[in-house]
This record gives structure tokens, sequence and C-alpha cells, in this order.
């Protein structure tokens, strides 16, 4: 346990100090660099409507309140010092102390104030959340191991840590993440001129399997930015290159949060797991050529929809609830 914990944090630390290096600290609120070849084509402003006219008001809020929920357990905060990186279920740290686990061990401890209760982390954030990583999978309480590092950050965007993915929506830690919403114009004018890529995620995915996604969604890891991860995530995914893109715009960032396993596929019907993403949303138009292929076994296939057909897949929660929303954000 001691030998994992400390190869497992020894490594973290190693590419935390790259990114450090590279980097300086991550912003967690960034401006926007798109590529030179892009840099002509930004905007914030979006003249494609990938939606009906009628999905407005109510229709827009409902698709929204459906991927937006509370959890379903109350949670309490989870704290380095005065920062806040998540929260926990009380439920999820007692399994460990029922399995003979001291918590103090893995430098956590329970604290009562004025502003409530809280668990507090006592050591460096790195080592503390990969002993704790090492200790929830031992647990049988890690669904979906990933082997990736990703950013812990404080209120200010500043990178203090890194954690493993896999724990992150146990932790209800923010994690961000990009997505790419690509559109085909037709020939003729009318309703149905513009036609979105969408994806049909592999039934192995480790969440929400089988579920219809944009374009390319896809995590920032340590060590990345939005801007970094997109282009990556366009090849793996679609098979796509920046070049095959114009009229890139950038549609800003969203706040998706939702328990996982509540309404979705996901399995964690215990209530356990929350996940909070903040998601950069681009939209771009594909020339009608031009099609994605999956790179990396994760996608099923690929669909072209009108806006009336993407409406109604919106609205019958075919998408994943990350997907809803931008789709919600740029149409």
């Amino acid at each position: 346990m001691i030998t994992s914990t400390l190869i497992f944090t020894l490594g973290l630390i190693f590419v935390n100090i790259i990114h450090h290096f590279l980097y300086g600290h991550c912003h967690f609120y960034w401006r926007p660099r798109l590529l030179p070849g892009h840099r002509k084509h930004f905007s914030y402003q979006s003249t494609l409507n990938i939606l009906p006219p009628e999905t407005h008001g109510a229709w827009r809020q409902a698709v929204w309140n459906l991927a937006n929920q509370p959890p379903t357990q109350p949670r309490l905060p989870l704290c380095a010092g005065k920062n806040t990186l998540g929260s926990v279920v009380p439920a999820l740290l007692e399994r460990l102390a029922t399995r003979g686990v001291p918590l103090h061990s893995l430098g956590l401890q329970h604290q009562r104030s004025t502003q409530g209760e809280s668990w507090q982390l006592l050591g460096p954030v790195t080592p503390t959340l990969a002993q704790l990583a090492l200790a929830l999978q031992a647990a049988g309480l890690v669904r979906h191991w990933h082997g990736e590092a990703l950013a812990v950050q404080d209120a200010a965007g500043v990178c203090i840590g890194a954690v493993e993915r896999g724990i992150t929506r146990l932790l209800g830690m923010p994690t961000q993440g990009v997505h790419l919403v690509g559109v085909v114009l037709g020939d003729t004018e009318g309703p149905s001129r513009v036609n979105t890529w969408v994806q049909h995620r592999s039934a192995r995915k480790a969440e929400f399997p089988s579920r219809w996604d944009t374009l390319m969604g896809g995590t920032v890891a340590l060590g990345e930015t939005p801007e970094t991860t997109w282009p990556r995530e366009l090849w793996e995914e679609a098979g796509l290159h920046p070049s095959d893109l114009h009229a890139l715009q950038h549609h800003g960032r969203i706040r998706v949060a939702h328990p996982v396993g509540h309404g979705n596929d996901d399995g964690d019907s215990e209530g356990l797991s929350y996940s909070v993403e903040h998601l950069d949303c681009y939209l771009a138009q594909l020339a009608p050529g031009t099609t994605p292929h999956n790179q990396d076994g994760e996608v099923q296939c690929f669909e072209r929809l009108p806006p009336p057909a993407l409406a109604e897949r919106m609205a019958s929660g075919g998408f994943t609830p990350e997907a809803s929303c931008v789709l919600l954000r740029v149409g």
C-alpha cells in the first residue's frame, strides 16, 4: 500500500511540476487564444440556428433542468485550508472507517465550525488525494480507475495539486471539459439547412454509455488548457484536424452539475457521486464532404441531425446532460 501510494504520488507530483514549469499556473477562466488559422473566424456570436425557433423559453428551461440536478444526499464540503475542493457524502468515508481504515491516517479530519461541518485535508493536496484514491479503490468504491491526473484548482483557478480522475465524482470535485458542436450547411434555405453532427457513445464508456453526444467532448487533463485539449480530442473522437473546421466560434463556459446515476445510465444508485463540470463550448462548420471517423474506439457511430430531430432527441433525454447543455448554449 505504501509503495503504491508513493509511486502514484510521485507520478502526480512529477506531472504537476512539469505543468507548473511549462504553464506557471492554470487559469480556470481563460482568455481564448485560438490557432492562427482560425483567429480570423473567432466570434462570440453565432448566426447558425441548430435548434428550431420554437425551442425557446420553457422548452429550454426544461432541458436545462433535466441536465442539472441537486445532490440526492446531503454532502459536506471537502477542504484544503481555506480552499473548498469538492464535497462528500458522509457515508462514503464511513465505509472506509468500517473497513478499519483510520481516516486520520489518510490525512482527513472532520471539523465543525460556525460555518458548519466539513472534511479537511491535513497534508499536501496531491499526496493526500493520492492516498485517499488508493484507499477508495481498495474498498471497491472507485467504479472506473482512469490512471489520469486532473488539476485541482482553487477559487481563483490556480492549480494547487493533482487528483486521479476516477475519484473526482465521488469527491464532488469540479473538472474542466471541452465540447465542439460541428455543423454542416445544406444548399437550400429553410429550417433544415443546418445539420448537426452528433456521436453515439460506446457502450463501454465509463460514463453515460450508449448516450448521444456532441461531435467531440473531452476532459482537460493536468497540464492542458481547453485550447490544447480540443484539437487532441477532435482527432481521437472524430478523426478530424483543426484545418477541417472553419468559422470556429467560442461560446463561453458553462457549469453543469448533476448526481451520477440519477436519471442516467451510470449506475451509482446510492448517490455517492456528484458531477460538476465547467465546459468550454465551441461551434464550427464542416465542409459538406467531410465525414468524422472515430479513432479511439469510444464512439459507435456518427449521425447528422436537422434542427427538429436534434430538439426531439434532446427533449427525450437521449443526450448526456453535458451535451444537452452545450447544444442549448450554442443553439
